[in-house]
């Protein structure tokens, strides 16, 4: 999503005559590369929105309907990664309001060769791009997530892995992550596929979770 919000900010202040947010200077041809940082990133954008950021009256002027947005230093930086244009938003006002109200414009996915096109994961909804196919995943996802009276057909379910829940951590108040997870696995096992996961060491539910470690080694590949 940052990269497709980068790609339409670049060209709206290209061609708008307008400059570039600021951030931290980068190398010839690979330009901020090795100052990605791959591990809590968010602190790293904190600091270099102190450091690098400045208030965007043009942006202000652009957004100036939304009351909600305080421009304060460092609401957008600009990076470059071997050519890509990536601008980082700091701001979470101005972040709903590209993402969220202006999603028709902005809500898109960078496609990731690795993670998606090589390793099978391309047509998960977490990698779709925005499109027909996309828009129908999700009309299929909210029918059965999407919202409050849609959810309280589960409250049965809810309940009882809740009291499941209750009764590991009596158990074994140590292993908390480990069964709060299990009760994750537990519920989003039984909506998707109706299968009721064993208490303890579930194939399925070990397999789900290797899936998705290997997913997170290959988005930061």
């Amino acid at each position: 999503v940052s990269l497709y919000v980068a790609k339409r900010l670049f060209h709206w202040f290209y061609n708008s005559g307008l400059r570039l947010p600021p951030g931290p200077p980068g190398l010839p041809i690979i330009g901020n590369v090795l100052d990605i940082p791959q591990s809590t990133p968010y602190k790293t954008y904190m600091e270099w929105g102190a450091k690098y950021g400045e208030q965007l009256p043009q942006l202000a002027r652009l957004l100036r309907n939304n009351s909600s947005i305080d421009l304060i230093s460092g609401p957008l930086m600009y990076l470059s990664a071997l050519g890509l244009p990536i601008v980082i938003v700091n701001d979470v006002g101005i972040a709903t309001e590209l993402l969220e109200k202006r999603a028709a414009l902005y809500s898109d996915r960078h496609i990731l060769q690795m993670a998606g096109e090589l390793s099978g994961w391309r047509d998960s909804p977490a990698m779709l791009p925005y499109g027909d196919f996309w828009r129908a995943q999700r009309r299929h996802f909210h029918s059965f997530i999407g919202s409050r009276g849609v959810l309280k057909r589960y409250d049965s379910l809810l309940e009882h892995e809740a009291r499941l829940l209750v009764q590991r951590l009596i158990r074994n108040p140590r292993e908390l992550r480990e069964n709060i997870s299990m009760a994750t696995a537990g519920i989003l096992m039984k909506i998707t596929y109706g299968y009721d996961a064993q208490p303890r060491d579930d194939p399925l539910v070990a397999l789900a979770s290797e899936g998705m470690q290997k997913f997170g080694e290959l988005t930061e590949a």
